[in-house]
């Protein structure tokens, strides 16, 4: 799993507690994909992880996406 992200999500219980991981989602080792943040959906059953993507042999970002499936727990991209 070297240079691999994981992304960790789930409930907030009540405003005393930190969130407590429920689920996580592996985003395969990748050497071009760098990532920065996510935006959790809860209403629309989605993950949006920000992300970019190097090109032009490592001299550009190109922005990308992955989308995380909270019913199934999958990337898609």
């Amino acid at each position: 799993m070297t240079g691999s992200y994981i992304f960790s999500y789930g409930r907030i219980k009540d405003e005393f507690h930190v969130p407590e991981p429920e689920f996580t989602v592996v985003i395969p080792n990748d050497k071009t994909l760098k990532c920065f943040g996510a935006a959790l959906l809860l209403d629309y059953g989605v993950a949006i992880i920000d992300c970019a993507r190097t090109i032009n042999e490592g001299t550009q970002f190109q922005n990308y996406f992955l989308y995380v499936d909270l019913t199934q727990h999958k990337i898609t991209k």
